[in-house]
């Protein structure tokens, strides 16, 4: 946020609404339990998979989770 400050840029950009997902599969679509983006060095193959359980996609970077604030529980 510094940089931004320093560029008298003090609020988040509005990235509404963001990836959004939907419920219904759009006409003519497929359900995708799985995407792949597989760069050419690996530890930058990212990955996200549904997890029926949870009923979310889950992301991976390198082949280990990728977590960000929002997927962190309070202590």
């Amino acid at each position: 946020w510094a940089l931004a400050q320093g560029q008298d840029q003090s609020e988040p950009p509005d990235l509404a609404p963001g990836l959004a997902f939907h419920d219904t599969v759009p006409e003519g679509g497929s359900d995708a339990g799985r995407l792949t983006v597989d760069y050419s060095n690996s530890q930058f193959r990212v990955e996200w998979a549904y997890d029926e359980d949870e009923a979310r996609y889950v992301r991976t970077l390198g082949g280990e989770p990728d977590v960000d604030e929002t997927d962190v529980e309070d202590p």
